[in-house]
């Protein structure tokens, strides 16, 4: 008796692999470990310096939509590649691209669009190859577009998942058409859920606000878990880790740890992460008078950032929402730093306060409020079991 070939789902990203972006790959790794084959289709190769380890694991095969033209003649092999793709799908189903056509040309971001009308092309010729039962856009942005154009031409089901920039940055029509189309849509957070409906309910039913569906990360609790070395004695050692981007609120922590350094001078703070903001945060630091206690490590892969957890006793993630309304959604480093049984001070937005809900899981407070903040840190530096 032949046995039935297992179906591949592909997995849309913009970018694969990120370091910023661990719980993508954790995602993808369980499912593989669950028995499904997959295929990554990513927009770009972030070629960022450091890849974590982990990514060695996957077993799907990654294949690259876009290229960084360099130079005048990369560009125009991008443009005959991309004119190419657009043939191609025009001449396998007229009336198909016609109708994905529409859709890019009456969007806020034509090119945006079209763009992604090339990226689903290119998925849905190297699917025709596949064995495929299933594409997921990773993010509801481009990634679902160019998804939801692949899965249209090979007849294919298709579903998405919500976090935070992915959905502030897409149209309320966008997300419309795609929840539309969508069999289910995973959302990491309530906050996620509920800006999905704010953006699209007066454009669609109930029934399709029901594809919504709530599934917040998980945290391996057999590797992020309490060390056995207690850290509640010596100097207070805070840590935090994420991208140095504003919604991080890292400037606030560097000024909340001036004030309470203050009082223990022994004090330190580790960041671990990398960004744009890397240079004016060390500047910070030097004009505070902190550099000599605060040290900025730069990325780091998941057992560094282990390792890092189970030499602090205290983590603070200290965000805040941006006034085009971009925020964090539900932090996985908050989830690891309570799994490895770490004492907690987190903002007071929504994703957060799913986090920390219960009473002695961690301190909330105002976000981007130095006052509250220091007086936090201050409390758990005097006792970080608080």
């Amino acid at each position: 008796m032949s046995s039935v070939p297992t179906s591949t789902i592909a997995y849309v990203l913009k970018r694969f692999p990120r370091i910023s972006e661990t719980f993508i790959l954790e995602e993808m790794l369980g499912l593989e470990q669950s028995g499904l084959r997959l295929v990554v289709y990513a927009i770009a190769d972030p070629k960022e310096a450091l890849v974590d380890p982990d990514v060695a694991q996957l077993e799907a095969p990654v294949i690259y939509l876009g290229t960084i033209p360099q130079g005048r003649l990369g560009r125009l092999r991008e443009l005959k590649r991309y004119l190419a793709d657009h043939r191609w799908l025009a001449v396998a189903s007229p009336v198909k691209y016609l109708a994905a056509m529409k859709v890019a040309l009456s969007s806020a971001h034509p090119g945006g669009s079209l763009k992604n009308i090339a990226y689903g092309s290119r998925i849905a010729r190297d699917l025709s190859k596949r064995n495929a039962s299933h594409i997921h856009g990773g993010f509801v942005h481009s990634p679902a577009s160019a998804a939801l154009i692949a899965a249209q031409f090979c007849g294919l089901s298709f579903s998405m998942s919500g976090h935070a920039k992915d959905i502030y940055t897409s149209t309320p029509l966008s997300l419309a058409r795609k929840l539309t189309a969508a069999s289910f849509v995973l959302c990491c957070s309530s906050k996620a859920r509920d800006e999905i409906i704010a953006k699209v309910g007066d454009l669609v039913g109930i029934d399709t606000l029901a594809k919504l569906r709530l599934c917040h990360h998980g945290v391996d609790s057999k590797r992020f878990c309490p060390s056995d070395v207690a850290l509640l004695e010596g100097p207070p050692r805070f840590l935090a880790v994420g991208r140095l981007v504003e919604k991080k609120g890292y400037s606030l922590l560097l000024r909340a740890f001036a004030e309470v350094s203050a009082e223990y001078p022994d004090a330190t703070l580790r960041l671990v992460g990398d960004g744009p903001l890397a240079g004016s945060l060390c500047q910070l630091a030097l004009e505070l008078g902190v550099s000599a206690q605060v040290e900025f490590l730069g990325s780091r892969t998941r057992e560094e950032v282990l390792r890092e957890m189970r030499g602090a006793n205290i983590f603070v993630h200290p965000s805040i929402v941006l006034p085009n309304g971009d925020q964090d959604g539900i932090p996985n480093v908050v989830l690891e730093a309570m799994a490895c049984g770490l004492a907690v001070i987190g903002a007071d937005i929504q994703g957060i306060r799913e986090l920390i809900a219960l009473p002695g899981s961690g301190i909330i407070v105002a976000s981007g409020d130095v006052t509250e903040l220091s007086a936090a840190m201050s409390k758990l530096a005097g006792s970080p079991a608080a």
